[in-house]
């Protein structure tokens, strides 16, 4: 058990920080960036923001109240929108894959449409991961 508990604490303490989103004041996101995330979506005007890797995630809730986000680049170029989709209505090999690799419960999922039109499914997982697949269900990346 002791094996198990010190296995968990030293993962904690080393594994990378840039696997998980790491929150922001809006103040530290470039003003480049916040601009086109207001240019393009107006009703954003109190998003949040955090950093996912390199690129910068603006989180905020629509008219129905469900937590839409967008992804930019450092130079403001959009990477995708993403809106919350109920994880009941995921392809069967996300699910799979999720259970297979991670053994974890979906926390979130979302459907996202990125700058050349194409569909993915954005899934966080217990302990904060994001994972991307396609339309169809493949695993792409973690994010």
């Amino acid at each position: 058990m002791k094996k198990y508990l010190l296995i968990a604490l030293l993962f904690a303490c080393f594994c990378p920080a840039y696997l998980f989103a790491q929150k922001l004041s809006p103040a530290s996101v470039p003003l480049s960036v916040r601009s086109e995330l207001m240019r393009r979506y107006p009703d954003a005007g109190k998003a949040t923001w955090e950093k996912r890797g390199a690129n910068y995630q603006a989180n905020w809730g629509n008219k129905t109240n469900k937590e839409n986000s967008a992804i930019f680049t450092p130079s403001s170029a959009f990477v995708r929108l993403s809106n919350p989709t109920d994880p009941k209505f995921l392809p069967v090999a996300v699910i799979s894959y999720v259970q297979m690799h991670y053994h974890s419960p979906i926390i979130k999922a979302g459907k996202s449409i990125d700058v050349t039109g194409k569909q993915f499914y954005d899934i966080q997982v217990k302990g904060g991961q994001c994972l991307l697949f396609t339309s169809e269900g493949r695993f792409v990346k973690i994010e």
